[in-house]
């Protein structure tokens, strides 16, 4: 537990009392006592080392009371000798590098000049300072001078049985009378150990109210008895609170405009989309949501995977680089806004259904019982919809699934994917005795294609034609069904014969987690051959602290030829990172590097440096324009500077073929880049609004599927999908009253 200051006063910091303070800290910390941590030991041998970070701690032997009152009559000391002050109420695993590390240190804090750390209590588990955080942040946190803005205790998740002990020794330190002005203090004290986390969910969400109140149904009997949240009671709930706006992009309800943004949504589809069957439903498309599905898997417990499920609205409040430029642009606000949805927390603008881990979701009938339940609920809100007297009848629409092509996969059952592409490698290191026995005794298999939406890997239709405008695979658009029983989602809504386009390619995992990774890992790889040094090391090096020097972000990993997966030279670097927004500012690091170096002598580096430079444009003009359909000139804008990236790309893989370097691969992702900017020009050359390609873009249902993923980490395995939808539901709970969306009751 520390307390971090900046003196106002202009006087000689008082020295610290280094006998006593060093005392007092190896009471907590000499190897001989029962109750030593080794890790607090090297904890306090590494603040040794800073005479700013000194140590005023209470007796190992004094309870929580007490830690409290010694807590705050420090900070009122530190008050009395040094106010004016600046300060700040934390808690941290190690001090030291809080303070001196170079990216968020307090000694290279950009903004206030920090003096001094005095450390307040120690603790072998964050339990106890995460409370005394909360408690003195309540009582400090309207001091002048504080720069405190969260309210303390929230990073820290504890066992419900921690949190039912801790409130039990609080209530024997002040006694019963003290706990009387605190109505939950001493219900949660009686809660039981031995079911603390079941008496302690009955406390917080059915008698104090602090959960959502979505009810958990399940999706059958036996095998299927597991808890799913459904989009009707989403929708009633979204309904009854006067929420709906948080549908249609709006920070606050106004049924007018509410409709406004519906009806012109659904006027610009029409004119996008005109055979799709929802115009012939009869539906009241000023009270019709447009929705999609999205489902990915997370790191569960012992990193297994965790299945998430959610739906979200297509309109949201926009995405930030557009809401900059507008702002930099001074661009007035419109009634009718159609925004793509990234803005806002994921717990307030997603939609939770369903959560399970591998050991599960991997039984084929279990998986399939998730996507029925979800495919069921879509049809019954586009055909009964939910009923409240005072605002009627609303309806939602599923018009897409989305995800990483693994989940697509996964959910559609299909049978034309990635995992279909042909392994050339793989049979070239086969023998040849080996090869030529297999060709007599079987003929060789056609390739069954490696797309749902066309026939692009099969035979004379190629999907590597990433140089063309009119690719081959075009004319074979939904001429074959990429299953071979029909998945529960193909009964949605959807054009006639065009089953497959219910599942959306993600462009935020076709390029920033596939081909972005491959272009960037193989301009690398070559501008390592052109730089100075007398081996790989040192020029990677060089490299480096170019990159370093560039200063795009705090996530900045070290340049290596293994991060960018080239341990040697038969390999096709890929790049070993897994965020997407390293992949931008690496893209953008590339096209600053090749603006200053002399790229005359080497053609494919000119090539390289011409792609890069598109498709940064490309994604610029994607980003900073949100509107949920974009006109067909500035369509036409992003498809041709993304096809210019394409048919760059194109060149330097026949160019690394022809003179045996491995280096620009033709990954199956490529393709789904190619179908994204093909589509966007054919809209813009027939005159219509294309639907914005981040609209099925998953950066937001990303940050959805870490929170609950994370919650399986630390509830009991026994009923895990239980705890976790309940536990979900309480933070979206404080996410909802904290962005003023309902108020507590």
């Amino acid at each position: 537990m520390t307390v971090e200051t900046v003196f106002g006063q202009q006087q000689p910091e008082p020295e610290p009392n280094v006998p006593d303070a060093k005392c007092q800290a190896q009471d907590y910390v000499e190897p001989h006592k029962d109750r030593a941590s080794r890790g607090l030991a090297e904890v306090y041998a590494r603040c040794r080392a800073f005479d700013c970070i000194r140590f005023e701690l209470p007796a190992r032997s004094h309870l929580t009371g007490f830690v409290l009152l010694h807590a705050s009559s420090t900070i009122e000391r530190l008050f009395d000798d040094h106010a004016p002050m600046v300060f700040k109420i934390g808690f941290t695993h190690n001090p030291a590098f809080r303070w001196a590390n170079s990216r968020y240190g307090y000694a290279h804090d950009p903004y206030d000049r920090w003096d001094a750390m005095v450390i307040l209590y120690l603790a072998s588990n964050p339990h106890g300072p995460a409370m005394l955080e909360s408690a003195l942040i309540d009582k400090y946190g309207r001091r002048p001078g504080c720069r405190n803005i969260n309210r303390g205790g929230d990073g820290v998740k504890v066992p419900a049985k921690a949190v039912v002990r801790t409130a039990r020794n609080v209530l024997s330190d002040i006694g019963p009378q003290a706990a009387a002005s605190s109505k939950g203090l001493k219900r949660l004290a009686e809660c039981s150990l031995s079911n603390a986390e079941r008496d302690a969910q009955t406390l917080l969400s059915k008698k104090m109210k602090l959960s959502l109140p979505i009810p958990l149904e399940t999706l059958g009997q036996g095998k299927l008895n597991f808890p799913v949240l459904r989009l009707r009671s989403w929708a009633q709930f979204l309904l009854d609170r006067n929420l709906w706006h948080i549908l249609c992009g709006l920070l606050s309800p106004d049924t007018d405009r509410e409709k406004a943004i519906l009806r012109g949504f659904w006027a610009e589809f029409q004119r996008h989309s005109p055979q799709h069957p929802v115009f012939e439903l009869g539906l009241p498309l000023e009270d019709t949501v447009p929705m999609v599905f999205h489902g990915d898997e997370g790191r569960g417990r012992r990193r297994q995977g965790w299945l998430a499920t959610n739906y979200h609205s297509i309109i949201g409040r926009g995405i930030q680089a557009a809401l900059d430029k507008d702002a930099r642009e001074k661009k007035r606000g419109r009634y009718v806004k159609l925004r793509c949805n990234y803005i806002g927390h994921s717990l307030t603008n997603r939609f939770g259904h369903a959560g399970l881990p591998k050991a599960v979701y991997s039984d084929p009938e279990i998986f399939k019982a998730v996507l029925e339940d979800a495919a069921s609920e879509a049809l019954f809100m586009t055909e009964h919809g939910v009923f409240n007297p005072r605002m009627g009848t609303r309806y939602m629409i599923i018009l897409n699934v989305v995800g990483d092509w693994s989940w697509l996969h996964k959910a559609g059952g299909l049978s034309r994917t990635y995992h279909n592409m042909e392994k050339a490698g793989a049979k070239a290191k086969a023998k040849p005795k080996a090869a030529a026995k297999a060709k007599k005794s079987k003929p060789p298999k056609e390739p069954v294609g490696i797309c749902h939406l066309c026939r692009a890997g099969q035979k004379d239709v190629p999907f590597e034609d990433i140089y063309s405008r009119q690719p081959l695979w075009l004319r074979t658009m939904f001429q074959q069904q990429p299953w071979i029983a029909p998945p529960s989602f193909a009964r949605l809504h959807h054009p006639v014969g065009e089953e497959a386009s219910i599942f959306a390619f993600d462009i935020f995992h076709a390029f920033h987690l596939g081909v972005g990774k491959t272009h960037v890992s193989s301009c690398l790889a070559m501008l390592s051959d052109v730089t100075a040094g007398s081996n790989i090391d040192l020029r990677f090096e060089a490299l480096n602290a170019e990159w370093k020097s560039f200063k795009t972000g705090l996530f900045q990993p070290k340049l290596t030829p293994e991060f960018i997966g080239w341990e040697s030279r038969s390999d096709f670097p890929s790049g070993s990172w897994h965020k997407g927004q390293l992949t931008t500012d690496l893209m953008r690091f590339l096209e600053h590097k090749f603006e200053q170096t002399d790229l005359s002598g080497d053609i494919m580096l000119q090539k390289a440096a011409e792609g890069t430079c598109a498709i940064n444009q490309c994604l610029r003009l994607l980003y900073e324009n949100d509107s949920v359909f974009l006109q067909p000139d500035l369509a036409r804008s992003i498809a041709e500077h993304g096809l210019q990236f394409l048919r760059r790309y194109s060149f330097l893989a026949k160019r690394a073929h022809d003179t045996e370097k491995s280096l620009w691969g033709l990954i199956p992702k490529i393709h789904a880049v190619h179908h994204v900017l093909v589509k966007l020009l054919q809209d813009a050359e027939d005159g219509r609004p294309s639907l914005h390609p981040l609209c099925f873009g998953v950066q937001q249902d990303e940050d959805y599927v870490g929170r609950p993923s994370r919650l399986s980490r630390r509830v009991s395995s026994r009923l895990v999908s239980t705890r976790v939808l309940q536990r979900y539901l309480q933070d979206a709970y404080a996410k909802y009253v904290s962005s003023n969306l309902i108020v507590p009751s």
